[in-house]
Formats: structure tokens, sequence, C-alpha cells
């Protein structure tokens, strides 16, 4: 049932961008996907921002995993060849990063999905999506994975 509270479980989302903390970019899709988890009945408990430096992400990756039941990673630009977000969620979890031919193929079943002949923009099978560790469930998320689309004026 929508807005009806998650019985022990609490939020953190993690804004990851040198744009956001150095004041040069603003962070709304951490306002977007609070209200978005409230709805869901899922209370988020903290924001943290960080920027591109990977000994920052996984010490704030340990220390969100320890005090929330679901993280969500969400950046300005989405994965990029320099995004560390898979090689910290990795050192995180201690363990090595390995590719799976089968969920690669999914992936991009989906993206092809969602985008009739379109390649994806953003290099399937490049992001890590998450995985549980411990308790806590990690997932990384770009604004244009969940956001309806807005309609257009006019």
């Amino acid at each position: 049932m929508a807005g009806e509270r998650v019985q022990f479980m609490r939020a953190e989302i993690v804004a990851i961008g040198s744009e956001l903390v150095s004041g040069q970019g603003l962070d709304t899709n951490s306002q977007w996907l609070s209200r978005a988890l409230e709805a869901h009945g899922i209370p988020v408990a903290f924001h943290t921002t960080i920027g591109d430096q990977l000994d920052d992400h996984v010490s704030t990756f340990r220390i969100a995993a320890g005090r929330a039941e679901l993280v969500i990673m969400t950046g300005g630009l989405g994965p990029t060849q320099d995004d560390l977000t898979r090689e910290a969620l990795a050192a995180t979890a201690q363990v090595s990063l390995r590719e799976d031919p089968g969920s690669l193929e999914a992936i991009r079943r989906m993206f092809a999905g969602a985008n009739p002949g379109r390649p994806d923009p953003r290099g399937a099978g490049r992001d890590c999506r998450g995985f549980v560790t411990g308790r806590s469930r990690l997932a990384r998320s770009h604004p244009d994975d969940v956001r309806p689309a807005e309609p257009a004026d006019g």
C-alpha cells in the first residue's frame, strides 16, 4: 500500500559528483528519490554528498551500509568511463569484480526495450546496478532509470 511505512527499514541516499560538492551542480536527484521512497513508506534517514574520490566512496558506503537497510547511490552524469561506483562497491563488500555474460546480455535487452532502435548511450554493462552486503541493499541509480518522463510543454 502506497505511503504505508516499511517496518524496520531506513534509507540513505548518497549523491556522487565533484560538481555537487563544489557547488557547480544542484542535487535534485536526492530530493526526488526521498519523495519517491517516502511515498512507498520507506523513510530516508540520511543524505550524503561526496566527490569523485575512490577512498571517499568506500568509506561512505561502509558507513551508510552500517546505518541504513537501503542505500541508493545517484550521480549527476550517470555511469561514465571514469565512474568509480563499481570499484567502490566491490571494495566495500570485499569482493572482486567479474563480468557475467548472462547478466550483461539481460542488461542489453533491457536497454534495447527501453530505447528501441537506439543504443544505450551509457554503455550497457558498465554500471554496477546493486547488490546485498550484510543487512543492507546497495543500489546505483541514474535519474533517467527511475524518473517518469516529463510531459512536454505545449
